[in-house]
């Protein structure tokens, strides 16, 4: 409902609303994308001077970046939990309490036990596909290191590649972009020297290529 309030307002307010309003998104970086979006569309089509140019890179976003095969992966992982592992729970909750007196009932309490972790990890996934993005969808700037790039370093005379991709990307050599070693080097380009802050302590890097991945 207030997805449609937004929209309503968005498509009908006049210019001094519109100018509060995307101040208040500029100004509030946790606002959910599903509110702040519609504004920032309206405002780009019906008054494109007030459209805020937001030089912030991508993955600086509150969105998770992934690609189309990560997204499908984890979606598929949340549909098994919602129509699979979820209706098995509560079967055998079903099960255990049919056992009598539950307060001694081990095998009750432990099916409660992951009925709440299994609840819990379907909340926090339902949360992360809300804010996911696919990272073919982003605009990457060539030679720059970001999320959907291979990316070659020198760490102390040693050449290293990384593929850094998103939370939910499997691969040979893939690092998600929230990780260390690739955080660190996000923004870089070839030549330019980095600094990594791995658990062992920092190390200094140097970027060497950047290739496309998607």
């Amino acid at each position: 409902k207030r997805n449609n309030l937004v929209r309503t307002f968005a498509e009908s307010c006049k210019r001094p609303a519109m100018e509060r309003a995307m101040g208040v998104v500029l100004r509030c970086r946790t606002m959910p994308t599903e509110l702040s979006e519609p504004l920032d569309t309206a405002c780009r089509v019906r008054f494109p001077d007030l459209a805020p140019s937001d030089d912030t890179p991508f993955w600086e976003s509150n969105n998770i970046f992934s690609t189309e095969a990560g997204l499908a992966r984890r979606q598929e992982e949340y549909r098994v939990l919602l129509d699979e592992k979820i209706p098995e729970n509560s079967e055998s909750i079903g099960k255990a309490a049919a056992f009598g007196d539950l307060s001694e009932n081990f095998e009750w309490t432990a099916a409660i036990e992951q009925q709440r972790q299994l609840t819990e990890k379907a909340a926090a996934m339902e949360a992360e596909l809300k804010l996911a993005r696919a990272i073919e969808d982003q605009e990457l700037t060539e030679g720059v290191v970001s999320p959907g790039t291979q990316v070659s370093y020198e760490e102390a005379g040693k050449t290293k590649t990384i593929s850094i991709l998103g939370p939910w990307d499997v691969g040979d050599n893939v690092v998600t972009y929230h990780a260390p070693v690739a955080a660190g080097m996000l923004g870089a380009v070839v030549g330019d020297t980095a600094t990594l802050d791995l658990p062992g302590g920092s190390v200094e890097v140097k970027v060497t290529a950047v290739e496309r991945l998607v």
